[in-house]
């Protein structure tokens, strides 16, 4: 997927975009950590977030701030609260390269472990003199004014607002995982498949993607020929980067991967979920077409169900990379494939 990704062309989604430069200056990386760094030691975590450095597959387990061999406490997503728990208080002999040398640790279902630098999960936004400057993926860059607003007014111009009324507000998403209270999207998945006929769910379907059964098609499937991705948005943590690029990726492989459809079609005729008991499986067989030439993309749509608990959240006031990605990926799937993308975002209850 992170190949994929690359080949996504930034010049050709936005011409602008030499306006989102790398910072490559020493000196000014120096004054932009040192920044970093206060805010992280001052406990002001408002504007800092965590999401991974790289894409994670459907069957990933849980991260560990600590080695996973040495430690017992496992997360299901990243928070910049839990990664300042697991480490000592700053003295003063602490800088950013304490940060830096901080390992985020993850595993999947199949018992594989990796790790990552915590500074390249860390997306943080700061202003200087009017300038806005972003790191994410462990590298700064600096944003124009004219081109920030050029990304938000492409959004508001061409993303639409979605209000479709299968996709609810106040559902409470609380659940009780190993004894501890969670809050997740697949207790919204679930609430909205038991309760619309029209709605087929693919939570955990590991469906066939580039040759490998790791991924989700999407949350949930619509008869309107609807894809729809879930996403819980909480403070502290920032995936709906990876959520954009995962809706580009996924509708791709279903558009161009006959093995994909294949896997949908087995997964819709097999699934004995609860969710999906008693639904007309041949109707969305005959959306799911085996052949390529029956697939008409511009027929399809996409739908970004953001979850949140804060009244007052909206794409406005989505981290600028958040943003930016969103923009781009609309553009590309309207531009590239003639599928419209919209978002719906959801205030959900605890």
């Amino acid at each position: 997927m992170h190949t994929a990704y690359e080949l996504l062309s930034y010049k050709k989604s936005f011409p602008t975009y030499g306006r989102l430069d790398f910072v490559s200056d020493n000196d000014q990386i120096k004054v932009l950590d040192n920044i970093l760094f206060d805010k992280l030691k001052s406990n002001k975590l408002d504007s800092i977030h965590l999401s991974s450095s790289v894409i994670e597959s459907d069957d990933h387990a849980f991260y560990s701030y600590e080695d996973i061999q040495d430690s017992s406490v496992k997360h299901d997503e990243l928070n910049i609260y839990e990664l300042l728990k697991a480490h000592p208080k700053f003295n003063v002999k602490s800088s950013i390269t304490t940060i830096k040398n901080w390992k985020i640790y993850s595993a999947s279902d199949a018992g594989e472990y990796s790790s990552m630098r915590a500074y390249d999960c860390i997306n943080f936004e700061t202003v200087i003199k009017g300038e806005t400057f972003i790191l994410t993926g462990g590298v700064w860059r600096s944003v124009s004014t004219d081109f920030k607003t050029q990304i938000d007014d492409y959004i508001k111009n061409n993303v639409n607002d979605n209000q479709a009324a299968y996709l609810p507000n106040d559902v409470s998403i609380h659940c009780i995982v190993k004894g501890k209270d969670r809050y997740k999207e697949e207790v919204y998945n679930s609430h909205v498949a038991k309760n619309y006929n029209d709605i087929f769910l693919f939570d955990k379907s590991k469906i066939k993607i580039a040759d490998q059964k790791l991924y989700e098609i999407c949350d949930l499937f619509h008869s309107d020929k609807n894809f729809i991705h879930v996403k819980v948005f909480k403070s502290g943590t920032s995936s709906l980067s990876h959520l954009f690029l995962q809706s580009r990726f996924y509708i791709d492989a279903f558009i161009k991967e006959e093995a994909t459809r294949n896997s949908m079609r087995d997964f819709v005729n097999n699934n004995t979920n609860n969710e999906n008991k008693n639904k007309n499986k041949q109707t969305f067989l005959t959306l799911i077409p085996k052949d390529r030439k029956d697939v008409h993309a511009s027929s399809y749509s996409i739908i970004l169900c953001i979850l949140t608990f804060d009244k007052n959240k909206n794409i406005d006031s989505l981290p600028f990379m958040v943003r930016y990605e969103l923009a781009k990926t609309h553009k590309y799937l309207l531009e590239e494939r003639g599928i419209e993308l919209s978002c719906a975002i959801r205030l959900v209850k605890k």
